[in-house]
């Protein structure tokens, strides 16, 4: 009955922790329960060496004994609570104890275990001593225990103390060990005036990453890990209120009175639940956490001095409101967590976890792993569009993922919009909001419209290569009063850049004078601009590029430093090239100031590229318009950039070309 009530839930019906000593005896008992379930049901390390080879096998393994094992077997000994790998395992098993899961943990021991209390089970918790037992007689009560009845765990005793409203955690949750770090260090240094604030853009994976930590660490918060929705709320003690029904406040205890009194209460409960539970640790003994903060007078100084510091609590927030880390408001200090896209293989990973058994198709698995790896790619890591992806190849598993690739490639990246709105998938996504354009139009929303501008212009740039001054220079250009500064206020492009990198729609480029926007983010913003206001920006966009791009050839040779622009340059061109654009000549002059100095510094190659990119667009100019002085110019200064460069290359005929487009160049002037 065990099995039945599991096996749907639980990817193995077996997992074995015990210490290297008891390897062969413990093997021996693998191999005959895989031969009741199958190896891909039995957590045993030998099953699953190619899946154990990654780098986060210290978060991945104990992580599937918790979450993903239906029974849990336990083998101990003197060894077993010196071990790293057991002690790992065992720090996710133990959250299981006084839970409504402690049923499927299984104790067995080698003898006489010895004092194991500091793993958290005492005295008179119930072992099995298998010491004159061979493996098969093992195997046999291991699965005497696994299809007993009394295997399904019974639910929480009513006097029980309650442990808070902590969901449970995402099973295909990946990565993130960075940032997981950096939570712990802020909530667990013994701090009691920090408040943390997990920060982020919408569909990063904020609130998951905060559900994680809170279920690796549940033993550390006694007094519960509590969750509150802080959405539209500016006022702290009302929205704790909210808390009471799950706290057991009833009517006669304050329920008919105001909503502050009511969270006034709420603080009260805790605290008490807090001093009476087992101690408190470095980490606070109650943990409470303010979800998807939309209003950042709920974290204003009159708000935090209803909750003033506590050794026995802990605050976290979850906003896509910036905050920067330092920032003292009241007694509190903030200490911020920016959560931006997952990493590319990290990404891939969750693709294929979230598959059928947790991996690719044998048949399949290489190229499937390679496709998921260019799609993880192609989106950046935007941790909902990959879950979307996951999704949607786990409901259609006859759709290969190099095959899904070409239809995303086919139908670009707001395509993805398409998956969130289905049903099916939809119904299996944990973010609220299910596409990425409903976000960026919520985040879009409240801003100032000249940053909805600079989001715009950024938009139209590379997304890994936005400098910071084109984007000032565009603004100045389309709005001039808008950065005029006035004594006595704050510098207004200042707050503009601050606002951009608070709402993390752009984020830290490859150089400080260098920000970034996710492409997806930009893909989306450029895909609603109006049309008329995609040409003007666009125009605008070119004029300041080629100003920069001619500042740059004076000042270069001066100042060696001023070659970082050089890159962002390259790549706006190389972006400009794959649109339809009416403004040929611009760009042209802007390729030809690059090819130049390229060639000045010795890359040939890229000299070439943009030399001829400039020749090409600069002739069809002159083409449309022979008698144009300023095209006929443009194009005689190509004619001879393009033969300075086959000069210096020189190869077999380019001292041929070369001539020729001197002698064409004067011919122009």
């Amino acid at each position: 009955m065990g099995k039945e009530k599991y096996s749907a839930e639980k990817r193995f019906a077996v997992a074995l922790s015990f210490p290297g000593e008891y390897r062969k005896f413990v093997e021996r008992v693998a191999e005959l329960l895989a031969n009741r379930f199958s190896k891909d049901r039995i957590l045993y390390d030998k099953y699953h060496e190619a899946e154990f080879a990654r780098p986060d096998l210290d978060i991945y393994l104990p992580a599937l004994y918790k979450d993903q094992s239906e029974l849990i077997v336990i083998f101990l000994c003197p060894e077993y609570r010196v071990k790293r790998w057991c002690k790992l395992e065992w720090r996710f098993i133990r959250q299981l104890i006084s839970s409504a899961d402690q049923g499927r943990i299984m104790l067995l021991s080698f003898g006489e275990p010895g004092n194991m209390t500091d793993l958290g089970i005492l005295p008179g918790d119930g072992h099995l001593n298998i010491s004159g037992r061979n493996p098969d007689e093992t195997a046999e009560l291991i699965i005497q225990r696994f299809t007993q009845p009394a295997f399904a765990p019974s639910g929480p005793s009513p006097d029980q103390p309650h442990s808070g409203n902590l969901r449970q955690p995402n099973p295909f949750f990946v990565g993130r060990k960075e940032e997981l770090a950096k939570i712990e260090v802020a909530l667990l240094s013994g701090r009691v005036e920090i408040i943390l604030v997990v920060h982020g853009f919408g569909g990063m994976g904020k609130t998951e990453l905060v559900v994680e930590f809170a279920d690796r660490n549940m033993d550390r918060f006694p007094a519960g890990i509590w969750f509150v929705k802080a959405e539209g709320h500016r006022e702290l003690l009302p929205l704790l209120g909210g808390l009471a029904s799950e706290l057991g406040i009833g009517a006669g205890e304050g329920m008919g009175e105001t909503a502050e009194s009511r969270g006034r209460l709420v603080l009260k409960e805790l605290k008490r639940r807090a001093e009476t539970s087992p101690g408190i640790g470095e980490g606070g003994s109650c943990l409470l956490v303010l979800e998807n903060m939309t209003e950042p007078e709920l974290l204003s100084e009159p708000q935090l001095a209803c909750v003033p510091p506590a050794g026995w609590l802990r605050i976290v927030v979850t906003t896509r409101i910036g905050f920067e880390s330092g920032l003292k408001i009241g007694k509190y200090a903030v200490s911020a967590i920016p959560v931006d896209a997952l990493p590319v293989r990290d990404a891939a990973d969750l693709i294929e976890r979230r598959q059928p058994g947790g991996k690719w198709p044998a048949a399949t698995a290489n190229p499937d792993k390679a496709a998921a790896l260019k799609i993880a790619e192609d989106l950046d890591g935007f941790a909902l569009a990959v879950e979307a992806v996951a999704v949607y190849l786990f409901l259609y598993p006859d759709v290969r993922p190099s095959a899904y690739r070409k239809r995303l490639r086919q139908e670009g990246l707001t395509s993805l919009d398409s998956l969130g709105s289905a049903p099916d998938v939809a119904a299996q996504m944990r973010h609220r909001e299910k596409q990425i354009g409903i976000i960026v139009d919520l985040s879009l929303e409240p801003l100032a419209p000249v940053v909805r501008s600079a989001i715009g212009f950024a938009a139209l740039l590379p997304p890994e290569s936005i400098p910071w001054p084109w984007l000032k220079a565009c603004l100045f250009l389309e709005q001039p009063d808008s950065l005029r500064s006035q004594e006595g206020y704050p510098d207004p492009w200042m707050v503009i850049r601050r606002c951009l990198i608070a709402g993390r729609w752009l984020t830290p480029g490859s150089v400080p004078e260098v920000t970034r926007m996710h492409r997806l983010i930009g893909g989306y913003v450029f895909g609603k601009m109006d049309r008329n206001d995609a040409i003007e920006k666009s125009r605008i966009l070119r004029e300041a590029v080629e100003g920069f791009a001619n500042l740059l050839e004076s000042a270069w040779e001066h100042t060696p430093t001023a070659l970082w622009e050089l890159e962002p340059l390259e790549k706006y061109l190389l972006l400009e090239r794959g649109r339809a654009v009416d403004d040929g000549s611009r760009l042209g002059r802007i390729s030809c100031l690059v090819g130049g100095i390229e060639l000045v510094v010795g890359l040939f190659e890229l000299a070439g590229e943009f030399l001829e990119l400039a020749h090409d667009l600069l002739e069809k100019v002159y083409q449309a318009n022979p008698q144009s002085a300023q095209a006929a110019r443009d194009v005689s200064v190509s004619l001879e950039r393009l033969a300075d460069f086959l000069a210096s290359r020189g190869q077999e005929g380019d001292a041929d070309k070369a001539l020729g487009y001197y002698e064409r160049g004067l011919a122009e002037r």
